[in-house]
């Protein structure tokens, strides 16, 4: 591979991809052969990532060298950051713990339910998670086991880089347009979090840029990390099997209809990704769910499914077409309140919606204040663009036209455009943007095709777009820079006395005081007149009085 930026860009991505799907794949291999995980994988996966670097790369150790560095800096950043979040305290870090020690879901019992998200625990994939317990021996910190995420989203923008790149894009655009697709305001604020939804949408935009890299170059690591890619994105989330579905259908059927070649490599690619994720990595659930009877989804399929999403934000929302409860989740004030949605006009925001992204799951408007008001300029824009090229049917002449994609790109634009839509139209709960989080890629991806035929739309969307990513991004880190500050100074304060605690479900909690060094016990009851509560916690705790505790 030639060592340009373009080259250096597409091989780090690839080998960033490499190490993960490496290390979830011996983590699961240990599982299978009912070992309990260890530290064993970590060295695999890298011995992995050194012999793909030998064949990508002129300067394999220095390759090495420079992402161990960056991912252990990045595992740093980590572990300093405390997670604060609801899914992150109640289920997600007790995941990684229980993995971590001892618990070994394809061949143990599953938890005891001492509250009732341990259901998670028992039934989720465990892809992230065994990945983080992997890190989490490594490290010994519970928190720098959330390294999969932000490590994710670089992933992302290096091969969306090198995506645009292959697209003729001069550096600066191609470099905009890959930070602009992998900062997905799910993914950003889920950063700092155990949240997953993030992840699956840096796999899906990935995947999306290793599309474009084998279509302009058919070559066969693209092919290699599209096995990876997708056997990660079905381990991820139950969402991620279907949407691991839409896309290997929406490829083989570009291929079949437009390139007309390499279709049995593709066909076979896509298969072997998805076998890969299903019955290997995703044994259990997937593959014990069948075995036991039940189904593979289990227990999100069905009536539980329905009132899980009833619980969100009402029935009376949630039995709405789907399209009509996206549409007013799109294009109403960002909000986590459990109310009926409430319009507004585009481009338009409160003071209370910029609060609202502190949290990693706002329910409506999850994309951004300003993001109904983009769609709503990519539509025009798109039907502009359109428009102009059905008045100049004419083949380019000049050298430069040349260099650019015509009207040919347009077409394939459109017909990912509508994939993408498609995509998440199939789930059920599309009006919550954790769900679908590849629906922010439909203005990036207007935006590139503006790009390339040079339309004058470019800057108001470019503008709009960040637009909308600072005003979810500046707010929610300050107030997170805060809520920082206040869990360690909260942490030094009981450091003075013991202390007696009530988890009720965010058993995460404890993860931070043994961080902060608190003597702390576990009681039934508080014998004190004012309980107080963690920060974002709704764990409680008093001073720790001379009486025992209830048993």
């Amino acid at each position: 591979m030639k060592q340009t930026t373009t080259g250096t860009a597409e091989r780090f991505g690839l080998l960033l991809l490499t190490f993960f799907a490496s290390l979830a794949a011996c983590g699961q291999a240990l599982l299978l052969l009912h070992l309990r995980l260890n530290r064993l994988p970590l060295l695999l996966a890298g011995v992995v990532m050194l012999l793909v670097a030998r064949k990508l790369s002129r300067t394999p150790l220095f390759d090495l060298a420079a992402l161990t560095a960056g991912l252990l800096a990045l595992g740093m950043v980590c572990g300093q950051i405390y997670d604060l979040s609801w899914d992150g305290q109640t289920y997600h870090q007790e995941a990684v713990y229980q993995l971590a020690h001892g618990w070994n879901p394809v061949w143990n019992a599953p938890l005891p339910m001492w509250h009732r998200d341990i259901e998670w625990i028992n039934c989720y994939p465990k892809g992230n998670w065994i990945i983080g317990a992997i890190l989490y021996l490594s490290g010994k910190q519970i928190e720098s086991a959330k390294l999969l995420s932000p490590a994710l989203m670089v992933t992302a923008v290096l091969l969306g880089y090198a995506a645009c790149r292959a697209l003729s894009l001069k550096r600066g655009m191609s470099g905009l347009l890959a930070l602009l697709a992998a900062l997905c305001p799910v993914a950003v604020c889920q950063l700092g979090s155990f949240y997953v939804d993030g992840s699956l949408g840096s796999l899906l935009t990935l995947l999306l840029s290793l599309a474009v890299l084998y279509v302009k170059q058919p070559r066969g690591r693209y092919l290699l990390a599209m096995i990876a890619a997708m056997g990660m994105l079905c381990v991820v989330k139950f969402t991620g099997v279907v949407y691991a579905c839409v896309y290997a259908f929406c490829l083989l059927l570009f291929v079949l209809l437009r390139l007309r070649t390499r279709l049995r490599a593709v066909l076979l690619t896509q298969t072997l990704g998805i076998v890969f994720g299903v019955l290997f990595l995703g044994f259990q659930p997937y593959v014990t769910n069948l075995l036991s009877g039940r189904h593979p989804f289990h227990p999100l399929h069905g009536k539980l499914a329905a009132e899980l999403m009833s619980e969100q934000l009402g029935p009376a929302f949630t039995a709405q077409p789907r399209l009509l409860t996206l549409t007013e989740s799109l294009f109403s004030q960002s909000s986590n309140d459990r109310q009926w949605p409430r319009w507004k006009i585009p481009f338009s925001v409160t003071k209370q919606e910029l609060k609202e992204f502190v949290i990693p799951d706002a329910r409506i408007g999850g994309f951004g204040p300003w993001f109904g008001g983009t769609l709503i300029l990519s539509v025009f824009a798109m039907v502009a663009l359109t428009l102009t090229q059905l008045r100049n049917p004419k083949p380019p002449t000049s050298r430069r036209e040349k260099r650019q994609v015509t009207s040919e790109s347009l077409r394939i634009g459109c017909y990912v455009l509508l994939g993408l839509v498609g995509s998440c139209l199939i789930n059920p709960a599309a009006w919550w943007a954790r769900y679908v989080p590849q629906l922010w890629l439909v203005p990036v991806i207007v935006l590139l095709l503006l790009r390339i035929h040079h339309s004058r739309f470019v800057w108001p969307l470019l503008i709009a777009l960040l637009g909308n990513q600072v005003l979810v991004i500046v707010p929610s880190l300050i107030e997170r820079i805060e809520e920082q500050k206040l869990t360690r100074a909260q942490l030094r304060a009981l450091q003075a006395h013991p202390i007696d605690v009530r988890f009720h479900s965010f058993y995460g909690t404890r993860f931070r005081l043994w961080s902060g060094r608190v003597n702390y016990r576990v009681t039934p009851a508080l014998h004190c007149a004012e309980h107080q509560f963690f920060v974002r916690s709704a764990a409680e705790f008093c001073e720790q009085t001379q009486e025992p505790a209830a048993p």
